[in-house]
Parts: C-alpha cells; sequence; structure tokens
C-alpha cells in the first residue's frame, strides 16, 4: 500500500512527475510500476553514486522485489 503522497508534474518539452513523500524509497518499485505500466516484465537499472548507492540504494532495490519488474544496479565512480 503506498504512502500518502503528492505528484507534482513537471510540464516542459518532456514531462515528468516527481513525487513527494515519507518513505517513498521503500515503495519505489510499486511506484514506477504503477507509473509505467508497459513495462511489466522488464528489467530496469538504477544508476547511482558512490555517495548515494550505499546510502539508499538497497531499499530502493528491494522495494522491486514484489513487482513485475527485474531491477539492477549501477554504480557509476
Amino acid at each position: 500500500m503506498l504512502t500518502n503522497m503528492i505528484e507534482q508534474k513537471i510540464l516542459t518539452d518532456r514531462p515528468y512527475s516527481v513525487f513527494i513523500g515519507e518513505h517513498l524509497l521503500s515503495q519505489a518499485g510499486n511506484i514506477f510500476t504503477n507509473a509505467l505500466s508497459d513495462l511489466s516484465g522488464k528489467t530496469i537499472v538504477i544508476i547511482s553514486d558512490s555517495s548515494v548507492m550505499p546510502l539508499y540504494g538497497q531499499a530502493v532495490i528491494d522495494s522491486f522485489k514484489n513487482t513485475s519488474l527485474n531491477a539492477l544496479s549501477y554504480l557509476h565512480v
């Protein structure tokens, strides 16, 4: 179940959404699959740097375990 969050649509040449709320990292997989349902069964790559990945990477990767997507990570140094 998703916690209360705000979706802010950013209207640019290539519009995108920003989600604001508490504890969203642990729900990233569900948020992502709900927003992009046509990616079912695909593999996504989470790209981060050596400062952020150790802090938050595993929580995001774990959030995809019960979704229809396979999540891989890439550490950019």
